[in-house]
């Protein structure tokens, strides 16, 4: 009588643990980097980027709320922007008010460069996805 047992059943063992792990990993990694959750764009203009990339982290009064989305010139040259898009997690919508601010602010000591919003006032409207949202140009970033 062999002691090995059937290599079949170890190999469809080994299968479905392998696919549990793979889907586990999935669903962890979606949740931390909220793939699964309803994003808003919102539009900004700055003079000077400063370094600011594609995946920055942009946050609400300190909160990780949403990434850059997007970096890109102005179709017209005469623009002197550089208009960054803002993914933003729908949830945190009703809180980025009509006269919010969006700066970029230094992340540590590295210097990586991420967005600040600030919360606005509670007169203001709340701000939709789609709209532009009012920025204030770094000093000395």
């Amino acid at each position: 009588m062999s002691t090995t047992g059937n290599p079949r059943l170890r190999v469809g063992i080994f299968v479905v643990a392998g696919i549990f792990c793979f889907l586990l990993t999935i669903f962890l990694v979606g949740k931390s980097q909220t793939l699964f959750s309803q994003k808003a764009t919102l539009h900004a203009s700055f003079d000077n980027i400063s370094g600011l990339a594609v995946g920055a982290q942009v946050r609400l009064a300190g909160v990780d709320v949403g990434m850059v989305k997007k970096i890109a010139f102005d179709k017209d040259v005469r623009v002197k922007h550089v208009n960054v898009d803002l993914s933003v997690d729908s949830k945190y919508l009703e809180r980025i008010r009509k006269d919010s601010i969006a700066e970029m602010t230094s992340k540590g000591l590295l210097g990586d460069v991420i967005i600040n919003v600030t919360l606005g006032s509670q007169e203001a409207l709340a701000i939709q996805d789609g709209d532009h949202i009012a920025t204030h140009e770094p000093q000395g970033l």
